[in-house]
């Protein structure tokens, strides 16, 4: 298996899980929300926060009916700059999903250390390619993917930067996940496949399903968090 590298911490076999705090829009659109999120990952021990950037226009049509919901809940350079800096100050990782071109933009001038790729984007093979050519390690999340699926996603990032460090993400896709539905045994199925780091990104209410993974060897936990109690 081939570990990855994230500011210096070590993913993969023989390393302790990788805890990944998911802001996602968990924000509503609000730098002081967020930055509170930061700063509530850090104090729950998280190894890294994670942002979704995006540019609205760039991914969804004008007459799309979440339009102005992705406008309302969306960052510009500037506010991201913000919360990179609060990151550093709080002394937690931070990079980000991101949907399209421009936003990869903005991340690399922010040096963002790494990036996700959402499970909808596994067969984005351009910006698949975009991703590997900043060298940054890249964590790709399968829900709703084949085998065949993720298979063309490495072999799309590895033809691009052979040197590509890449770990996936076991993910199903929805919201809530009820436990019966999680079907963890594909973790050990992606690592036996691909000999990469393999995860679970947790959509479920509570902890039981990040320990179980975490007990069938996932090297990567994220989940979904908020402020609220």
């Amino acid at each position: 298996m081939s570990n990855i590298i994230i500011d210096e911490i070590e993913i993969g076999n023989g390393c302790v899980p990788y805890l990944i705090a998911e802001v996602g829009i968990n924000h509503n659109g609000s730098v002081d929300e967020c930055i509170k999120l930061i700063r509530s990952a850090k104090n729950c021990g998280a190894n890294a926060v994670k942002l979704q950037a995006f540019i609205p226009e760039e991914f969804l049509t004008r007459n799309s009916k979440y339009f102005d919901t992705f406008s309302l809940l969306s960052f510009d350079e500037n506010q991201y700059e913000t919360l990179f800096k609060e990151a550093a100050l709080s002394d937690i990782t931070i990079f980000s999903s991101v949907f399209d071109n421009k936003s990869l933009e903005i991340m690399e001038k922010l040096n963002c250390p790494a990036y996700k790729v959402a499970s909808g984007d596994i067969d984005h093979l351009p910006l698949l390619k975009n991703f590997a050519k900043t060298g940054k390690p890249i964590i790709i999340s399968t829900g709703g993917a084949t085998l065949d699926d993720c298979k063309n996603a490495l072999s799309c990032i590895r033809e691009e930067n052979p040197n590509s460090e890449v770990a996936l993400l076991h993910c199903v896709s929805n919201y809530p996940l009820e436990v019966r539905d999680a079907n963890l045994s594909v973790i050990e199925t992606l690592k036996n496949e691909f000999k990469v780091p393999v995860g679970f990104s947790d959509h479920s209410i509570g902890e039981i399903l990040p320990i179980a993974a975490t007990s069938l060897g996932a090297d990567i936990i994220e989940k979904h968090f908020t402020l609220n109690t």
